[in-house]
């Protein structure tokens, strides 16, 4: 059985996921890099909303709580905090717009989700030491997997780029970002060609 505080952990973290890497799009990027509030503002209005519909459906229990409703709100600002915090940083040259700062942004949002959760079912710090055994206990699986999405999804995408280059040769006259755009998107039928054979794999 799920434990209520990992179910809610799940859904609170997939909302998260959704806003930023399905529902954010390159136009919506491109506005918070502006400085244009509005970009912050569907941002924003994004996550809450996801928030509300995932945990309704995954954990009617604490929906309707005072304290959830407070606790969308308050994770979904904190969310754009963080976010405003990065591009300022990087516009700004104080960190680097590097892969290094977007697992840092991630991880930070990562840890507000797990204090959200920890605020709302407020769970034992037994069961929180049974949630790390049993991570451990999966070790080996987990760096079985890991490895292998590492291997085929980039592996496998940068072999279908180096097909796909000798193709297209660069013309003269044509642009390079133009040719370059058509090789990266070898790399991109890549990743969508395997992970669906990945999660049969696993499955």
């Amino acid at each position: 059985m799920i434990h209520p505080a990992y179910n809610l952990f799940l859904a609170i973290y997939l909302a998260h996921l959704l806003t930023d890497f399905v529902f954010q799009t390159t136009r919506l990027v491109s506005k918070k890099h502006r400085g244009d509030w509005h970009g912050y503002v569907v941002h924003g209005v994004t996550h809450y909303v996801l928030l509300l519909a995932i945990v309704a459906l995954a954990d009617p229990h604490h929906f309707p709580t005072p304290s959830f409703q407070l606790l969308a709100v308050s994770l979904s600002v904190i969310h754009l905090l963080v976010d405003w915090a990065k591009v300022s940083s990087t516009k700004s040259r104080l960190l680097p717009d590097n892969a290094l700062v977007f697992l840092l942004d991630q991880a930070i949002h990562l840890l507000t989700v797990i204090g959200a959760v920890f605020f709302l079912v407020h769970p034992s710090v037994q069961t929180f030491v049974s949630w790390l055994t049993r991570i451990r206990s999966l070790q080996e699986k987990i760096l079985l997997v890991t490895v292998v999405y590492v291997l085929v999804i980039f592996g496998g995408g940068n072999l279908i780029r180096a097909l796909i280059a000798p193709l297209w040769k660069e013309e003269q006259g044509k642009e390079t970002k133009e040719h370059e755009e058509v090789i990266n998107a070898g790399l991109y039928i890549g990743w969508l060609g395997v992970c669906p054979r990945i999660h049969l794999w696993f499955c």
